[in-house]
């Protein structure tokens, strides 16, 4: 018997990615170049894209925080938990200051951002159109380290969570739509870096159960 609750699934047959560009200005940084695509030879009538997990990225030297948090080479990574009250990932003890940090993402969807960014419960969507089981609630089962092979702490929702997802809309055979992950620290009172950080996150498409294949497992 196939299981009604979900309402979004996963599927190989379209994938996004793009290179690790950002550009950051004051409290938010913004992953650019990034892209989806329709990897079915038959057209798709909608394809979302969905943002379960992020992590801080904070540079060391030697152990301790770098005067400059955003260098390359030596890092750590800190986890970040949703919160639905705060519609954003957060913590009230960033790396054992005191200070507390909410990090909101709007998805831009290009060339114009006409579709407005959602959240939907994690529990709502499957693993593939089998529709047999959550997709993922422990990011350790789908990814451990972050592109430059360092540790990504353990995080995990719950099925109620509402993470972001952004509607980008209809995709014919082989074509390519253009998005952008805009990250913003809210940064509470107490010692903490300037602006935004470097941020490590893990996303895929999805598309509705009545509609056609999707997804995507990929990291920044």
């Amino acid at each position: 018997m196939v299981s009604t609750h979900f309402e979004y699934y996963n599927d190989p047959t379209s994938g996004a990615g793009g290179p690790l560009n950002f550009v950051i200005d004051g409290n938010t940084i913004t992953y650019t170049d990034l892209a989806a695509v329709n990897n079915d030879p038959e057209a798709k009538p909608d394809i979302s894209l969905y943002v379960p997990f992020a992590w801080a990225r904070l540079a060391t030297e030697n152990g301790v925080p770098n005067p400059d948090p955003n260098a390359d080479g030596e890092h750590i990574n800190i986890p970040l938990t949703w919160d639905n009250c705060k519609d954003g990932w957060y913590t009230e003890d960033f790396d054992g200051t005191g200070t507390s940090l909410l990090v909101t993402l709007a998805i831009v969807t290009n060339p114009t951002n006409i579709t407005p960014d959602e959240h939907i419960a994690a529990g709502k969507v499957a693993d593939g159109p089998s529709l047999t089981m959550v997709n993922v609630l422990t990011s350790t089962d789908v990814v451990q380290e972050d592109p430059e092979g360092v540790v990504l702490p353990v995080e995990r929702l719950t099925p109620d969570d509402r993470v972001p997802f952004a509607d980008l809309g209809s995709f014919g055979p082989g074509e390519t739509k253009n998005f952008e992950l805009a990250l913003t620290y809210h940064w509470g009172d107490g010692p903490h870096p300037d602006g935004a950080l470097r941020t490590s996150g893990y996303f895929f498409t999805i598309v509705p159960v009545d509609g056609h294949d999707a997804h995507l497992d990929y990291m920044v």
